[in-house]
């Protein structure tokens, strides 16, 4: 049986004790008392409690307890002077004389270790309370918590050694040449700033350092629920919570060519405005800032329906572009005078200026609804008609456009007072009647005809 090494096992542990308990007793003549070992110590675990403040040192194969106690709660090494110093209470302090510092961790495995720091509060009593920094063996450093069972770690963060990070639904962020990427794992991607209660919250994009104001961007969301944008200092647009856009210094494109006379808040585009949907007005359409006073709305050509002025969901007003014809529905009131370059086609109202020409011998019920009926005769004697009953109040002129040198026209009436005929033999006559609803049609001014009056 071959003998134990020296100072190993539980001899070692008590040769140590042996000298400690005398480095404390006897003072300095200890303070040079040295054990060499090139191995590595082993023993059962043993407990050792200083009542007195004590120094260390280790130069690499010399363990040495010096015997002067210290006045304080430092401890230094005497090869390079950083010292460990428990001072305050609850703090730990590790520092060094001068110079740079480094507290390392080191796994003695050569393959597949790890080396993990743990950050324990509460005692470790709960879940939660225990936070784990990791080096693992595949070269990533991660950051866990017992979010479930305390003491055991699930990983929250990682950062590998190309410096990609990931976090825990596996989302990552990553940096190439300058280029800062989020990349989602899953469908969605979200990016979400959120702020606490009351308070706004912002997100900005700064330019050349930021060092003047015009370099910065601001995407802000207001506690009062209203999104803005920022360049600089200037307030460049407000989005409500309704959807609602407000633009205080307009908006404009670098084509714009025409517009030295539109005031703030004026929207400025070269190309005009394209709407895929409706356009919505909420106030007056001023376009007397132009230069030339010349506006024009083109439609679309050969469309029945190019463009609809509605109430609801009734036409008031259609622009047929195939015909072309206007029509409007309602009735009109024109309070000014109304001029015709052109001859008048209606068929209206009565008391409208409106006229049809007619070489017709009789008279239809609509053309009553003209109020100017122009009469061309022929060459025919004795040609008649018979006047339809019209609408209370309606006012109806006949004038004769043409006649040849024999032709007669003869009016009757069906429902009159005051004449029974009406005999038109020359171009120029002329009378004008009105509808009294009990009486029929009366005449109110006759040039050239001839009436035949009842026998009273």
């Amino acid at each position: 049986m071959s003998p134990a090494p020296p100072y190993g096992g539980k001899s070692m542990k008590k040769l140590l004790a042996i000298l400690t308990l005398a480095a404390f007793v006897s003072g300095p003549a200890f303070a040079a008392v040295g054990i060499k070992e090139a191995g590595v110590y082993k023993g059962e675990a043993t407990t050792i409690n200083f009542t007195t403040n004590f120094t260390t040192t280790n130069d690499g194969s010399t363990f040495a307890i010096a015997a002067t106690p210290a006045t304080s709660d430092t401890y230094t090494f005497s090869t390079n002077s950083e010292y460990i110093d428990n001072t305050t209470n609850g703090t730990i302090l590790f520092s060094n004389d001068a110079g740079n510092l480094i507290v390392k961790m080191l796994s003695s495995g050569t393959s597949d270790s790890t080396v993990a720091l743990q950050l324990v509060g509460d005692a470790g009593a709960n879940a939660t309370d225990g936070f784990q920094i990791k080096n693992n063996a595949d070269g990533t450093l991660t950051i866990g918590n017992d979010s479930s069972v305390a003491g055991t770690y699930v990983t929250k963060w990682t950062l590998s050694s190309a410096g990609v990070i990931t976090y825990v639904d596996s989302e990552t962020l990553t940096d190439a040449s300058d280029v800062v990427t989020l990349t989602f794992d899953d469908a969605a991607a979200d990016f979400i700033v959120k702020a606490y209660d009351a308070t706004a919250s912002t997100i900005e994009i700064w330019a050349d350092r930021g060092d003047d104001a015009a370099d910065k961007f601001l995407m802000s969301m207001s506690a009062a629920d209203a999104f803005t944008f920022t360049t600089g200092a200037t307030l460049a647009a407000t989005v409500s919570n309704a959807g609602l856009w407000t633009f205080p210094v307009g908006v404009t494109s670098s084509l714009a060519t025409d517009a030295s006379s539109l005031t703030v808040g004026s929207i400025i585009t070269a190309g005009g405005i394209a709407c895929a949907k409706q356009l919505y007005v909420g106030d007056d359409i001023d376009m007397s800032v132009s230069t030339t006073g010349v506006y024009d709305i083109t439609l679309r050509d050969s469309v029945a329906d190019a463009l609809s002025i509605v109430r609801g969901t009734t036409d008031m007003m259609v622009f047929d572009t195939s015909s072309p014809l206007i029509t409007i529905t309602p009735a009109v009131t024109i309070t000014g005078d109304l001029k015709f370059a052109s001859t008048l086609f209606a068929g209206g109202r009565f008391g409208a200026s409106s006229s049809i020409p007619s070489s017709s011998n009789g008279i239809s019920a609509s053309q009553l609804a003209y109020s100017l009926l122009m009469k061309d005769i022929g060459n025919v004697a004795g040609e008649t008609a018979t006047l339809p009953n019209g609408t209370a109040g309606q006012l109806l002129v006949i004038h004769i456009h043409a006649c040849g040198p024999s032709g007669t026209w003869i009016l009757s009436r069906t429902l009159g007072a005051g004449w029974k005929t009406i005999t038109f033999d020359t171009r120029g006559d002329q009378v004008a009647l009105v509808y009294d609803a009990t009486l029929g049609w009366m005449i109110q001014t006759a040039t050239g005809v001839t009436i035949d009056y009842p026998v009273i």
